[in-house]
């Protein structure tokens, strides 16, 4: 299923949303943006914001955004199947290969959407004037199966130091 239609009509809503965040006062001890996409939220909103001092931990005095949390589901159409009703349907699957088949099709669907779903907030981050913020920010995936994407630049990293060099506790 093409999920691209769904992404597109709430985009005028993330990029508000957005804004919003970008255009706050930051506590000082503010190191870093990470906005973590959840594998498991599709069809619900799937991503939060962090806002990490120089321990990669929260920063103090600012809790964790969920954008578009008005919005009961980031997709809404019956013939979405999320990863978790998929996966219970693979284990009832009896025969062995078949479900290791099955379950790597879930598994390659839901990364190439949590991919889908982090350029579609990297290019609303950027229409909010993320690009002109001075903390640096990146958007990844809770388990780590996509590479992170600068907000900021738009450009998916190809190694962690890129993310861990903006911290020096």
């Amino acid at each position: 299923m093409n999920i691209q239609p769904f992404l597109d009509k709430h985009s005028d809503a993330l990029v508000e949303d957005l804004r919003n965040i970008i255009e706050q006062d930051l506590p000082d001890d503010v190191r870093c943006i990470q906005a973590l996409i959840f594998r498991e939220s599709l069809p619900g909103i799937p991503f939060y914001v962090y806002f990490l001092n120089r321990f990669q931990g929260s920063s103090t005095g600012i809790k964790p955004i969920e954008p578009l949390a008005g919005l009961d589901v980031l997709i809404d159409s019956d013939d979405y199947i999320g990863r978790e009703e998929a996966v219970v349907e693979c284990f009832e699957i009896e025969d062995q290969q078949e479900q290791d088949r099955v379950y790597q099709e879930i598994n390659d669907r839901c990364n190439s959407e949590n991919l889908l779903v982090a350029k579609w907030f990297t290019d609303c981050w950027i229409k909010a004037g993320g690009s002109e913020l001075d903390t640096p920010a990146f958007i990844m995936d809770e388990d780590g199966l996509i590479n992170p994407i600068n907000l900021k630049t738009g450009v998916q990293v190809k190694h962690l130091t890129e993310f861990s060099n903006v911290f020096d506790g």
